[in-house]
């Protein structure tokens, strides 16, 4: 054997030995992927465009009107009257009106009044509204239509309001007490009469 072969044999075996025990840990099978990273992962389709478009928003044209301008109301019972309030002031659902009545007290005294009422809502769904309306008014009629008399009067008024966008429909009952006084002052003229009716009217 020569002799080169015995030096150049050793060292031949120990560049080809890495290359054989690296081909043994190749897997037969390729690598699954690897997941990707969170900032990576992309959205569904359909996600970021979730807000509705401006055709399918909701239509509230049709809502409740909690706080209308005018009030027209009959009354009928102890008085027999039309009443008519125009809010001056509105926040929320509150208002102040001026209000003007006219009618019959107990079927004998013709009366005109005039006075302010504070309205708000108790409670309301999406349809219906419970409204209580505090009022004073004063008074001035005419005993069996010839005997003028003077009253301050305070009622409540507790009504169910089924509304619209812009007119309404009410119902309820009014209850309240008037301090009468004859036009001469004497005392025998002197009197508290009760306010009962129910009530059914309108709002715009």
């Amino acid at each position: 054997m020569r002799p080169w072969f015995l030096i150049l044999g050793p060292f031949g075996v120990w560049l080809v030995l890495p290359s054989l025990a690296v081909a043994q840990e190749a897997p037969l099978l390729p690598r699954a992927p690897a997941p990707p990273a969170p900032w990576e992962v992309a959205w569904p389709k359909g996600l970021l465009n979730a807000t509705p478009a401006a055709d399918d928003a909701i239509d509230l044209s049709d809502s409740i009107e909690y706080n209308p301008l005018l009030d027209v109301d009959f009354l009928l019972g102890v008085p027999i009257a039309a009443r008519v309030g125009v809010a001056v002031f509105r926040r929320h659902e509150q208002a102040l009106l001026l209000e003007g009545m006219a009618g019959l007290d107990y079927l004998i005294v013709p009366f005109v009044a005039a006075g302010a009422r504070y309205r708000f809502v108790a409670c309301h769904t999406q349809r219906f509204e419970l409204v209580i309306k505090l009022g004073v008014d004063a008074y001035a009629g005419a005993a069996l239509f010839l005997v003028p008399i003077f009253g301050v009067g305070a009622d409540v008024a507790c009504i169910f309001l089924h509304n619209g966008p812009h007119h309404g429909f009410e119902w309820g009952v009014d209850l309240g007490a008037i301090g009468l006084i004859g036009a001469r002052g004497d005392s025998s003229a002197v009197g508290v009469a009760p306010l009962v009716s129910f009530i059914f009217g309108f709002n715009f």
